[in-house]
Parts: structure tokens; C-alpha cells; sequence
């Protein structure tokens, strides 16, 4: 960019243009060479003097004349904020993107940037936002069927008589239980103390 900063400037009070292609274009010795016929610096500094004092600066300051684009991206365009809004039906889990009214993707580098600053809660509710409490049978590990109505739950492999506890879980965690039983591989949760 400096080599494009002396080209642009070359190219101004000549009044031609400049190659400024990455592998054929103008040789900086040419260039120093034109401005030092112009009677400016070679190296594209300038003497420049305090606009309020009229003191000359002690450094030379690098000026010239370079191509710059202004991208439209602004900030007002790009704010996206959500507290509440839709989820997917198979997942439960908000939707993704901004259009969708979607939630902020965390990935894998950002959680180990919570569990590097040991922010434990703030993982969990980060990570849990589609959490679901869920009966299991205490003595097989099981996830069981609960009957609102009669308040009786029903393990699917001990039966009606077996005790059943509700453990909070992600949606998705319950979904792969799902789909694993769905393959004829039981997976059983070890209870522990709370």
C-alpha cells in the first residue's frame, strides 16, 4: 500500500495513471525517481506546519494519494438482540439468524472461553436454553412415561410400580435418548445424589 500511496501520487501531478497490478506494475525505483524530478521528496514524505500555530512539525509526515473504499456496513444494520422469540419444533432450541428472530450462536470456542473464566451458571444457562425436566425410573435409569392426570409415572421396562424422579436435561440430550431407543440401544441414566 505504501507503493500505491507514492503511484497515486506520481500518477496526480503527472496526470497519468499508474499500474498498480500486483506482479507487472510500475518499479518503486522509477517512481522515487519521478517525484524526485518534481521536486518532492523521493520517498513521499512532506513538511507539514501546525494549522492553529504555524510551527513546522519536527517529523516528516508520508502523504500521497491512495485508492479507499467505504463499505456500507453500519452498525445500525447490523444490531441484533433477542430475550424471547421462536424455536425449532424438533429441537426446541431458538431458530438461527437474524431474519428468523433468532438467538446468538455460541460455538465451541466461545464455551471454552466461559469455562476458561470459570463462568459455570452462565454456561448452563447459555447452553440450556431449551431445557426440559424429564421423569426417570430410579431403579433401571430409564427415561419414563409420566401421567399428568393420575400424577403416576410408568417406566417402559420395570413398570407401574416402579418409583420414577424428574431430572433436568437439554431437549436435545432427550431427542438423541429418543432417537437411540429408536435404534433398539437403551441408554440408562446413573442417578446420583442432588
Amino acid at each position: 500500500q505504501l507503493i500505491e500511496i507514492i503511484g497515486g501520487k506520481v500518477g496526480a501531478l503527472r496526470g497519468y495513471p499508474i499500474d498498480g497490478t500486483a506482479f507487472s506494475g510500475e518499479h518503486e525505483v522509477e517512481l522515487r525517481k519521478f517525484l524526485k524530478e518534481m521536486g518532492f521528496r523521493d520517498n513521499g514524505s512532506e513538511t507539514m506546519y501546525n494549522g492553529k500555530t504555524g510551527e513546522q512539525y519536527k517529523a516528516k509526515i508520508f502523504i500521497g494519494n491512495t485508492y479507499y473504499l467505504k463499505l456500507r456496513h453500519m452498525v445500525s444494520n447490523k444490531l441484533h438482540v433477542r430475550s424471547r422469540g421462536p424455536v425449532q419444533l424438533l429441537t426446541r432450541q431458538p431458530t438461527e439468524g437474524r431474519s428468523k428472530e433468532g438467538g446468538l450462536r455460541l460455538g465451541e470456542m466461545e464455551n471454552h472461553c466461559f469455562v476458561a473464566h470459570g463462568a459455570a451458571l452462565t454456561l448452563k444457562e447459555r447452553f440450556d436454553s431449551d431445557k426440559a425436566i424429564v421423569p426417570v425410573c430410579k431403579q433401571c435409569g430409564m427415561v419414563a412415561v409420566y401421567n399428568r392426570f393420575r400424577k403416576k409415572g410408568m417406566c417402559p421396562v420395570c413398570g407401574e410400580e416402579s418409583p420414577v424422579t424428574f431430572i433436568e436435561m437439554s431437549y436435545a440430550f432427550k431427542l438423541l435418548l429418543d432417537e437411540l431407543k429408536s435404534l433398539c440401544i437403551y441408554p440408562k441414566l446413573l442417578l446420583g445424589p442432588k
